[in-house]
C-alpha cells in the first residue's frame, strides 16, 4: 500500500512591535507626547494667570482713575472719604477701614473716618495719643506697617493700643503713612479678620490710594483755611464799615459840637489881641498871636476832618498841590511838639503834584510826628526832599 503524505505550506509572521528594539521606541514617543501635553498645560496656566493679572491691574488701574475723579469732583472731605472706601474695597478686601489725622506737634491722632466692624474704644473724632500705637512706629519709620499674628503678647509689647483691635478678631492689620509735602499728615488703616490677609502686593497698592486720599486731605485742609480767611476778612470789612460809620458820626459832632466852643475860644482870643495889642508887653502880644493862630488852624483841621471821613478810603479827586503850602502847614501844626523836642525840621525846594491836599498834609503831620515821637534822646534832625523817579 502506498501512503501518501500531504505537504502543508509553512507559514511566517514577523512583527515589528516584537522586535528586540520595538519597546523602547514606544517609551520614547510616549514620553514626547507627554511632555508635549504637560508643557501645553502650562503655558495654558500661564496663559490664564496672565490674563488674570491683566484683569486685576485694569480693575486697580480703574479704581485709581475713579478715586481721582472723585476727588475732583468735590470738595466735601466727608463725601470723599466714604466714595472712597467704597472704591478700595473693591481692590483690597478689608473689614475696617480708618482715615485718621496726626498732629505730631500735640502727638496725637484722631480719626477722622471709621466703616466697618466697630471697636469699643476706637470712635470717629476721639482724640488718641500716638505713644504705643501703630501709627508711632510708621512715624518712626517713614513707611508702611502690616501686623499679622495671632499672638496677642506681640501687640501687648509693641503695641498696647491695639490690643483692642486684636481682641475685637482682627488678626491682620495694615497702617499707611499718608504723606503731604514730605510730611506724615495721616494714616489709611486697613483692618481685616481673616489671618494673613494681606501680601507686600496689597500694601503697596494702599499706599498708591493712599497718597490719592492724601492729596485730597492737603485740599481739604487748604479749602477751610481759605474759608476761615475769607470769614475773618468778611469780619474786619464789617468792622471797617461799622468803624466808618462811627468816624462819619464823630466828624458831624466834630463839625458841629465842636466847632462852637472853638468859635467861642477865638472870638474872645481876637477880642483880646484887639483891645490889649500894644498896652500888654511883647510877650504878651507874641502869646495872643499865637492862640488866635492855633485856633485858627485847629477850625480848619476839624473842617479837613469832616470833608476826610465823608469821603471814606477813596479821598478827594487829585489836583495840583503845593507840596511847600502843604509842608509848611503840617509843621505849623506841630510847632509846640518841634519846639518841646528840639527837633531841628528842614527841607529841599518841594514840587507841586497831583494830590489830595488833605491825605498829603496828613501824610506830612504823620511822618514827622512818628519821627519826633520815636527817637533816641538826642534832638531829632528831620529833612524832607523829593524826586522824580522814571516812569512816574
Amino acid at each position: 500500500m502506498r501512503c501518501t503524505r500531504s505537504l502543508r505550506p509553512r507559514i511566517s509572521f514577523t512583527m515589528e512591535g516584537l522586535s528586540p528594539g520595538g519597546s523602547t521606541q514606544i517609551r520614547d514617543q510616549d514620553s514626547a507626547l507627554l511632555s508635549g501635553i504637560e508643557e501645553r498645560k502650562q503655558m495654558e496656566t500661564a496663559m490664564q494667570k496672565s490674563e488674570k493679572t491683566a484683569r486685576q491691574l485694569a480693575k486697580e488701574n480703574a479704581v485709581v482713575a475713579e478715586i481721582g475723579r472723585i476727588i475732583g469732583s468735590t470738595l466735601d472731605i466727608e463725601e470723599v472719604y466714604e466714595r472712597f472706601a467704597e472704591e478700595v474695597r473693591k481692590i483690597i478686601p478689608f473689614d475696617r477701614i480708618v482715615i485718621n489725622l496726626i498732629d505730631t506737634e500735640k502727638n496725637t491722632f484722631s480719626n477722622a473716618y471709621v466703616t466697618g466692624i466697630g471697636i469699643e474704644d476706637r470712635k470717629a473724632g476721639a482724640v488718641y495719643p500716638l505713644k504705643g500705637s501703630a501709627n508711632f512706629e510708621m512715624i518712626s519709620t517713614q513707611s508702611s506697617l502690616l501686623v499679622q499674628t495671632e499672638d496677642p503678647d506681640e501687640y501687648r509689647d509693641r503695641f498696647p493700643t491695639l490690643l483692642s483691635t486684636f481682641q475685637a478678631g482682627f488678626r491682620s492689620i495694615m497702617n499707611v503713612p499718608l504723606f503731604s509735602k514730605g510730611k506724615i499728615i495721616g494714616g489709611l488703616l486697613l483692618r481685616s479678620l481673616k489671618p494673613h490677609a494681606y501680601t507686600d502686593r496689597d500694601v503697596r497698592l494702599a499706599e498708591k490710594v493712599g497718597n490719592q486720599i492724601a492729596g485730597a486731605i492737603a485740599n481739604a485742609h487748604l479749602f477751610r483755611e481759605l474759608r476761615e480767611a475769607e470769614e475773618r476778612l468778611k469780619e474786619k470789612t464789617e468792622a471797617l464799615a461799622r468803624s466808618n460809620k462811627e468816624l462819619e458820626q464823630f466828624a458831624y459832632v466834630a463839625s458841629h459840637d465842636l466847632q462852637e466852643p472853638l468859635r467861642m475860644v477865638t472870638s474872645y482870643v481876637q477880642l483880646l489881641a484887639r483891645r490889649y495889642k500894644g498896652r500888654l508887653d511883647g510877650d504878651a502880644d507874641e502869646f495872643i498871636a499865637f492862640a488866635v493862630d492855633g485856633a485858627a488852624r485847629m477850625k480848619c483841621l476839624i473842617n479837613d476832618l469832616l470833608t476826610y471821613s465823608r469821603v471814606g478810603t477813596r479821598g478827594k479827586p487829585f489836583e495840583p498841590t503845593e507840596c511847600e503850602t502843604v509842608f509848611g502847614q503840617s509843621v505849623d501844626n506841630l510847632r509846640v511838639a518841634i519846639e518841646e523836642s528840639g527837633a531841628a525840621i528842614t527841607h529841599d525846594l518841594l514840587p507841586r503834584v497831583m494830590a489830595d491836599p488833605v491825605q498829603l498834609g496828613q501824610l506830612f503831620q504823620n511822618l514827622i510826628a512818628n519821627a519826633i515821637k520815636f527817637r533816641n534822646e538826642k534832638p531829632p534832625g528831620i529833612h524832607v526832599s523829593a524826586r522824580r523817579e522814571e516812569k512816574e
